[in-house]
C-alpha cells in the first residue's frame, strides 16, 4: 500500500522520519528518492511504502512497530533517541537523579507546546503513565513500568493497591517539575521513557474527545516535529512541519 508523505521537517530514512532531537539543531540528511535535487527542493514531497494501514495512534494503545514509528514523529516524550539510539532532551530539557538512583527529577521546558498552543505539563505526564496502568484503559505495554514504584502492585488484581492509581511514584511538582521514583536504580530509565506508552496525553482534550479520541488526525493533539495534516484509512498518511514544536527552526525543510 502506497503511503504519501508530505515531509515538512527533518528527514531520516529508516526507524522515523524526524531528524529533530532536543538540545542542539541537527543537519539536515538529504531525502532519497526520485527526481533532481531541485525538485526535491521545490516539491518537497516523498513517496514511501508501508505494509499497512496505522493500527492506532493512541499511545496507550500501542502495539505494532509502524504505530510506533509514526507516533515518534507526531508525539514526543521526556527523551528521545538520536541517531545512535542514545536518549537527548525532549520535552525534558534536563533532569536529576538522586544518589541512590531511584529518584528521577524532570524539569520540562517552558516552550513545549501542544498543536493547539497549549503548554505541554508535567500533569500531562502523570494523566497518561496512570491511565497506562489503570485496570479500566490498562495498556499492552503496562508492564513497562513495573520499575516504578507500586507499578507492580497496581496491575496486580491480589494486591491492595491494585487500581491504585494515586500509588504510583510519580507526581507533578508544578507545571514545569516531574518527579518520578522507582522501585531500584533502572539505568536504562532514559532510554525506557523514550518509548510512546510513556507519552503524554492532555487531560482536558482527551476527556472531551472520548471514545472518538485518537481514531482521525482531527481527533489528536500532537507535539512533536510533525503532524498530521490527513490520516485517510487504508489509503494513506500526510504529515507536515509542526510549527509548534519547541525545535521547530532545527526542522528544515518547508511545504512545497
Amino acid at each position: 500500500m502506497k503511503r504519501s508523505i508530505m515531509i515538512t521537517g527533518m528527514l531520516l530514512i529508516g526507524s522515523v522520519l524526524s531528524g529533530c532531537y532536543g538540545g542542539e539543531s541537527k543537519g539536515v540528511d538529504e531525502a532519497e528518492g526520485t527526481g533532481t535535487a531541485n525538485e526535491k527542493n521545490s516539491q518537497q514531497v516523498l513517496n514511501l511504502a508501508e505494509g499497512g494501514d496505522l493500527p492506532t495512534l493512541n499511545t496507550l494503545g500501542l502495539f505494532d512497530t509502524l504505530s510506533s514509528k509514526t507516533m515518534n514523529n507526531i508525539f514526543e516524550g521526556l527523551y528521545r533517541l538520536d541517531k545512535s539510539h542514545e536518549p537527548v532532551a525532549g520535552v525534558a530539557e534536563k533532569h536529576e537523579v538522586s544518589k541512590d538512583g531511584k529518584t528521577y527529577t524532570f524539569h520540562l521546558r517552558s516552550d513545549a507546546k501542544w498543536s493547539n498552543g497549549t503548554a505541554v505539563t508535567a500533569q500531562d505526564f502523570e494523566y497518561a503513565w496512570k491511565k497506562a496502568i489503570h485496570p479500566d484503559t490498562l495498556s499492552m505495554y503496562a508492564y513497562l513500568f513495573n520499575d516504578m514504584k507500586n507499578a507492580a502492585a497496581i496491575q496486580d488484581s491480589k494486591s491492595e493497591l491494585y487500581g491504585k492509581v494515586d500509588e504510583l511514584g510519580i507526581q507533578a511538582v508544578d507545571e514545569h517539575t516531574l518527579q518520578v521514583e522507582l522501585e531500584n536504580p533502572v539505568p536504562y530509565f532514559l532510554s525506557l521513557v523514550t518509548y510512546p506508552v510513556f507519552y503524554p496525553q492532555n487531560k482536558e482534550f482527551t476527556e472531551k474527545q472520548g471514545e472518538k479520541y485518537a481514531l482521525e488526525a482531527e481527533n489528536l493533539l500532537y507535539n512533536g516535529p510533525f503532524v498530521l495534516k490527513s490520516w485517510e484509512h487504508e489509503a494513506g498518511w500526510i504529515y507536515e512541519k509542526n510549527p509548534d514544536y519547541w525545535d521547530a527552526d532545527a526542522v528544515k525543510l518547508e511545504n512545497g
